[in-house]
């Protein structure tokens, strides 16, 4: 299993992940939307971001590399370091580095480091596996320009005899 899916599972599980010499990926709720000129209806989902300012390690990705796939949390933290090392190699480089399902990591031209994530994956749990989806306007006729009602046509009035006994 590659860094990045451990990294996805991560982002499902928390809403911060730090990855040591790096940075952190922060995952925050963001609700339903809906495009009125587009119709395009979004569910909820968590929305990343990257703040390069912590790169303080909490142990949670080693710990997590560790526990799946199975090895010890010494060589848990030589992987995490080699990733992080070419993946600053890569930026240094090119330029950019992708990461599949988290989002590319770029310098601008100022080369401050930016991130623009990947919104195929949804890391909220409740709403996983909902995607976009695009809703057509129902047409009726009072929505039509130039439309004028028929009138309506008048309903017979039923008399009603009365007896008197």
């Amino acid at each position: 299993m590659t860094m990045e899916d451990h990294i996805c599972k991560l982002l499902q599980r928390s809403s911060k992940v730090r990855i040591p010499g790096f940075g952190t990926l922060v995952a925050s709720y963001s609700p339903a939307r809906i495009h009125p000129a587009q119709h395009l209806f979004q569910p909820p989902h968590k929305a990343l971001s990257f703040d390069k300012g912590e790169i303080q390690d909490d142990g949670m990705l080693v710990m997590f590399v560790s526990v799946g796939e199975k090895i010890s949390a010494g060589d848990a933290r030589k992987k995490v370091d080699r990733f992080v090392e070419t993946t600053v190699t890569a930026l240094n480089s090119t330029g950019n580095c992708l990461m599949p399902g988290i989002g590319k990591f770029y310098f601008d031209i100022e080369k401050q480091l930016q991130f623009l994530p990947d919104d195929t994956n949804n890391f909220l749990l409740a709403s996983y596996g909902l995607s976009d989806f695009i809703s057509h306007p129902i047409l009726r006729p009072e929505n039509i320009r130039g439309y004028t009602p028929r009138q309506q046509q008048e309903k017979k009035r039923r008399r009603f005899i009365w007896f008197r006994f």
